[in-house]
């Protein structure tokens, strides 16, 4: 399995873009309406599309984020750490 970085869901990508770009020098890789990917491994993701997709409810002030890898053969990978 692959690190692919940290997910920080946000309310407005873009506000928190300027953030990032202004406060670390980051930069914008991606613009997917909603997801951002930026430079040093960073993804950004609106609450709202985060709540469809999960069907779950983000928690204000919780400071919520996941570590997000990426498997190619996920079935393997299941098989190997089972």
């Amino acid at each position: 399995m692959k690190y692919k970085g940290t997910l920080i869901v946000v309310k407005d990508c873009n506000r928190a873009l300027r953030f990032y770009r202004d406060m670390f020098g980051f930069q914008l890789l991606q613009d997917n309406d909603g997801n951002m990917e930026l430079t040093n491994h960073l993804y950004l993701q609106e609450s709202g599309y985060w709540e469809r997709v999960t069907n779950r409810s983000v928690i204000p002030n919780s400071n919520q984020s996941e570590l997000y890898f990426e498997e190619l053969n996920i079935e393997q990978f299941v098989r190997i750490i089972r």
